[in-house]
């Protein structure tokens, strides 16, 4: 268990696990003192393990993002929190929640952290913004093989199979493609973004991109577009207040456009969203459905 220092706004999982409650998994959120977290899934090489936490408090995959969220304020505390912890799988019908975690703070600071052959190990800061599905060092090393990143493959393009491996080359490339402007906006985020979403899923998903997510550090905001909505719409976190104990939430596939900050301070919006399509979708990783003004545990 824990106390939450700050409020934050998550996009979320929510969770379906046999034998287990339903639950909550931030796929990457904003916390009021300006700290970014996101959970990724990743796959082998290396090996995906996580060691013992002996005595220390031990923390599922799944409520990593949450506890940093809540308990720190900067890139270099969540580094230092991710010590303090073990970290330990949640395993059901036979599948096992293995993720790695992208971290950014306005400031500046970023941070890969991950378990390759079950040892914590911080790229902090990484070579380059992103992270897709697989570890850090086999992701740059496929990256060394692409044109302007040493190697002589052209960048693959739009009709290029979405894998992890592409969609990371992809990134990078665009990454830097925007930032040749001297400054980047949210507009440019979602170009990015655009260019490694997935259509109608992969060899490797067979999932389509849920929602598209753009987070401006310095200004505070949240801005996403869904499959069900391509409508942007944005929440101000400096409009926000996160009273203790208190969780509103909004569905990401739902209607509306624009700024929807208000709707996260009307507490008759708690809990909307929660239980869709359990049932319908899958038994074990549901879609993304809500996203979540919180604090307090």
């Amino acid at each position: 268990t824990w106390m939450s220092r700050y409020g934050s706004v998550t996009l979320g999982l929510l969770m379906d696990l046999p034998g287990m409650p339903k639950f909550t998994m931030p796929g990457c959120g904003l916390n009021e003192a300006g700290l970014y977290a996101a959970a990724l899934w990743v796959d082998e090489p290396p090996n995906v393990l996580y060691p013992d936490p002996g005595e220390r408090p031990a923390v599922v995959t799944a409520e990593v993002a949450r506890v940093l969220l809540d308990t720190c304020g900067s890139v270099e505390e969540a580094i230092a929190r991710l010590g303090e912890i073990g970290v330990t799988v949640i395993e059901a019908a036979g599948e096992i929640c293995t993720l790695h975690w992208f971290l950014a703070d306005s400031t500046g600071a970023s941070a890969v952290v991950e378990y390759p052959d079950g040892k914590l190990t911080v790229h902090n800061p990484p070579k380059y913004e992103a992270a897709t599905n697989n570890f850090y060092e086999y992701s740059y090393e496929v990256l060394s093989g692409y044109e302007g990143f040493g190697g002589d493959k052209p960048i693959p393009g739009d009709a290029a199979e979405p894998t992890s491996e592409n969609r990371f080359v992809r990134a990078c490339h665009y990454m830097l493609e925007a930032e040749k402007k001297g400054s980047v906006s949210v507009d440019d985020g979602f170009v990015v973004m655009d260019k490694v979403k997935q259509h109608e899923g992969s060899k490797t998903s067979t999932s389509r991109t849920q929602w598209s997510v753009v987070y401006d550090l310095g200004k505070r905001s949240i801005s996403w577009i869904a499959a069900s909505n391509d409508l942007r719409r944005t929440i101000r976190m400096d409009a926000l207040t996160f009273p203790s104990n208190t969780t509103v939430s909004l569905d990401i596939q739902g209607s509306g456009e624009g700024d929807v900050t208000a709707l996260l301070q009307d507490s008759r919006s708690e809990g909307v969203g929660c239980d869709a399509g359990i049932g319908v979708l899958a038994p074990l990783f549901v879609v993304p459905l809500f996203l979540a003004m919180r604090r307090g545990r």
